[in-house]
């Protein structure tokens, strides 16, 4: 019946990783599709306010790579990523808490901007978890996930937003997703890198 399905698939340390990074992919999802046009248009401040709130996310997003990389190298990649969420589940939650225009930006920067850093950051834990040889494949088991999980939140919010007509009540949900990815046990200790 062909191979036995290797042991890092079980470990809890890559479970609870890929857990909080399959919720990263559903948590920031109101921010890529909805954010701007609610700025923009239901908050009143107008396309060209809500096109340079989305410039600033972009160039959080250039930044946060190299950023957590150098963070990573002090802290540690688990430290790291615990922060880098923390910080992305207050951002998806600033829209339904505050119209101010300074937060707003915030959580643009917050939400969409750090998540390129927290898929560097993952990357990198993956690997410290598994080892270097099972790296590629659990990575790619990774991202495969995060596709989906994505497709399928925008799908789920886009019929909760059309069903409510709360943006509210998305971003605080998109916010509590997020967050929950906190509650997955730190991982052990590294292990040998050929592992």
């Amino acid at each position: 019946r062909g191979e036995p399905a290797p042991a890092w698939r079980r470990d809890p340390a890559f479970l609870g990783l890929a857990a909080a990074y399959c919720g990263a992919a559903a948590g920031y999802v109101p921010h890529t599709i909805f954010f701007v046009d609610h700025v923009a248009r239901d908050l009143g401040y107008g396309l060209g306010t809500g096109g340079g709130i989305w410039v600033a996310a972009g160039i959080t997003a250039v930044c946060a790579p190299m950023v957590a990389g150098a963070a990573a190298d002090r802290f540690g990649y688990a430290r790291v990523l615990r922060v880098i969420v923390a910080l992305m589940a207050v951002g998806a939650t600033i829209p339904a808490l505050s119209h101010n225009l300074v937060l707003l930006t915030l959580s643009a920067m917050m939400a969409g901007g750090l998540m390129i850093g927290l898929g560097a950051s993952t990357a990198g834990r993956t690997r410290e978890i598994v080892g270097a040889e099972a790296h590629t494949a659990a990575w790619a088991l990774q991202t495969v996930a995060f596709a989906i999980i994505q497709a399928v939140a925008a799908y789920a919010f886009t019929a909760l937003l059309a069903a409510t007509g709360s943006h509210t009540l998305v971003f605080a949900l998109a916010g509590a997703i997020l967050a929950a990815g906190l509650s997955t046990p730190p991982a052990p200790a590294r292990r040998p890198r050929g592992g």
